[in-house]
């Protein structure tokens, strides 16, 4: 099993980002509300391109490519779970759909 993690800026988005997983053989996938002392983590959205493989997560400031709508608009909600590793890229694809954001590494 793969750990994913997806930051989302509405508890819509992550909702349906979770139902979407359910269709893979996943484990223990729970949507939370993110704790203040990860509020103001550096995401990026998923499968961007130098992003690394793993976990996915809040937009700096800076970041490249993205409006500064996006950037203001705070994340609210995140997905954590586990997924067999065979369909580990077609987790990050619904994620991806569902605009799920990953850590900056």
């Amino acid at each position: 099993m793969e750990p994913i993690q997806a930051y989302f800026k509405s508890e819509n988005d992550a909702e349906a980002a979770k139902a979407d997983l359910q269709r893979l053989k996943t484990e223990r996938v729970m949507v939370d509300s993110i704790p203040e002392d990860q509020k103001d983590a550096s995401l990026i959205p998923i499968n961007n391109p130098g992003a690394g493989a793993g976990t996915v997560g809040v937009v700096g400031s800076g970041e490249a490519g993205i409006s500064t709508e996006e950037r203001e608009k705070e994340f609210t909600h995140i997905v954590e779970g586990e997924v067999e590793e065979r369909e580990y890229e077609q987790a990050l694809n619904i994620l991806k759909r569902h605009k799920g954001y990953q850590l900056k590494d």
